[in-house]
């Protein structure tokens, strides 16, 4: 992947991490946890506003219970721009473990100067 041609500097990394896509669902869309999502959404409004590293939320629960979309409904509320890792390389197969936490390191590493962006390192 390295020694392939990129059309651009982002196309290089798409084989890591890309921007997430939009949500399809707004905060109100998960009155189950709205106590939780008050909470997440007043943290990562004052952590964007102060450019605070290493502020971290994990998202815990079954496959395909509504994390993906969780997250980016509140990217979309704090108005920041959600990246997420790959959970699988386009050309070789799946990532395993070690590989996607370097992944999310390049990540972090990449967006550290970005204004709104945060790393998220969910499925895509």
């Amino acid at each position: 992947m390295l020694t392939q041609d990129h059309r651009s500097p982002n196309a290089l990394f798409e084989s890591f991490f890309l921007r997430s896509a939009p949500g399809k669902l707004t905060l109100d869309a998960f009155p189950h946890v709205t106590r939780y999502v008050e909470l997440l959404d007043r943290y990562l409004t004052s952590a964007l506003a102060r450019r605070v590293k290493g502020a971290n939320v994990l998202v815990h629960g079954p496959p395909r219970c509504g994390k993906t979309e969780l997250v980016r409904a509140l990217a979309r509320a704090t108005k920041a721009e959600l990246h997420e890792v790959r959970s699988d390389e386009p050309t070789e197969g799946s990532f395993n473990g070690s590989q996607r936490s370097s992944a999310y390191q390049l990540c972090q590493h990449m967006l550290a100067r970005a204004e709104r962006a945060i790393p998220c390192a969910g499925p895509v």
